[in-house]
């Protein structure tokens, strides 16, 4: 589907995220984009950063919840209990657990979990002009992944066209 709309041969680099194990959705998508896309392209990995990296924005979220016209009661109650919960789980080494414990509506409020894989792949990307990037993920929840994911590749290197493709978006399931 992805190549009806654009081809993947037009395509300069790939960025994804690293999956935890080597069978995932990810590793085939990934596998298929090097067979069929490469040596004319170049494949970031990001990473997640240290736990102690991460951030939540109590503000943003309050932001985005009055957005969905949420009531004021219930906004002051979810953003202190997400932050309580996003504290805890930081503590705990768990944070990257989070899908189990906080709403995907409050995961807009965490940022700056994402990194490349190498210093040296960061200073390739910054150094990439007007760059066709694919950014692929396997499953799209919250999107906060994906958000965080062109977030951070921007404040990277803006000039780049960035075109995200999700193989399944679980708010259509």
């Amino acid at each position: 589907r992805l190549d009806a709309v654009e081809a993947i041969r037009n395509f300069d680099v790939f960025v994804y995220t690293k999956p935890r194990n080597s069978s995932s959705l990810l590793e085939i998508i990934r596998s298929y984009l090097y067979d069929y896309a490469m040596p004319l392209s170049i494949n970031f990995e990001l990473i997640k950063k240290c736990y102690r990296d991460v951030t939540f924005d109590k503000e943003k979220l309050e932001r985005h919840l009055q957005e969905l016209e949420w009531n004021r009661k219930d906004i002051e109650e979810i953003s202190d209990r997400t932050e309580r919960k996003f504290n805890e789980l930081k503590k705990s080494g768990k944070l990257f657990e989070m899908k189990r414990f906080i709403p995907r509506q409050v995961r807009v409020a965490f940022s700056d979990f994402l990194k490349f894989s190498s210093e040296g792949e960061k200073a390739v990307y910054e150094t990439l002009q007007d760059a066709n990037v694919l950014v692929y993920d396997d499953f799209l929840t919250s999107g906060a992944t994906v958000n965080e994911i062109i977030r951070y590749l921007k404040s990277t290197n803006e000039n780049n066209k960035l075109t995200v493709f999700v193989l399944i978006n679980q708010r259509d399931v």
